[in-house]
């Protein structure tokens, strides 16, 4: 019959509590990376992200067009208002000589013809220009020579639409070294979520070194 001193006994529940960590650290492992890939599969239905919001680009274009138009219109009377007062200067002349001279002027001045201009502006668009014509006593003809720049104003809008984000999944490995030797090696996966975050596992071994397990987990810095 074989009996195990304390110290033997000792070693054994050390071994096997070994033993189990690796069991359950292996699992843990198992279970991260299944984790990561049912995630990933499913759209990311866990690491949820909002939609990237959409760009919206306005454009707004003018364009002008010349508009010019002239017209000649007859003026019609409206009213015929007599002055009940003579000027002094067309009160008739008692003697001929003075009689003659007041007809003359007055017969210039109803042969004469007068031409008369004047313009005003159309807010920002133009101006209006007025040609008159006055002769006999009455006003002749009176035309129009409007010159306008109309604008058009268009406006484009132009709406893009962003995808929405997706959770992108990442496998690979590494080595660390020294002068001498390979110091270690590890395989992993990563997985990049919809709001930027990045959460991993790891598996490492080195030469006569215990085999280590981890998870990684980094968040993005700033917004862009």
């Amino acid at each position: 019959m074989i009996r195990l001193t304390s110290s033997a006994l000792d070693q054994e529940k050390t071994h096997n509590q070994l033993n189990n960590m690796k069991y359950i650290n292996a699992l843990l492992f198992i279970a991260i990376l299944g984790f990561l890939y049912y995630n990933h599969r499913n759209g990311g239905s866990f690491f949820g992200g909002n939609k990237p919001a959409n760009d919206t680009i306005v454009k707004i274009d003018t364009e002008y067009q010349q508009v010019r138009v002239i017209d000649t219109r007859k003026v019609v009377v409206t009213e015929v208002i007599h002055d009940s007062i003579p000027y002094p200067q067309y009160i008739p002349d008692t003697l001929y000589p003075g009689l003659k001279l007041q007809y003359e002027a007055l017969l210039s001045k109803h042969l004469v013809k007068n031409v008369y201009d004047d313009s005003f502006a159309i807010g920002t668009y133009g101006k209006l220009i007025v040609h008159d014509t006055v002769q006999f006593n009455k006003l002749g003809n009176r035309s129009y020579d409007a010159k306008f720049d109309i604008p058009t104003v268009t406006n484009t809008i132009t709406v893009i639409e962003h995808a929405p984000k997706k959770n992108e999944l990442y496998v690979g490995g590494g080595v660390a070294a020294n002068r001498s030797a390979i110091a270690s090696v590890q395989i992993g996966a990563m997985m990049k979520t919809k709001n930027d975050k990045i959460i991993g596992t790891y598996i490492a071994g080195a030469p006569k070194t215990k085999i280590t397990y981890g998870v990684q987990y980094y968040v993005k810095l700033g917004k862009n």
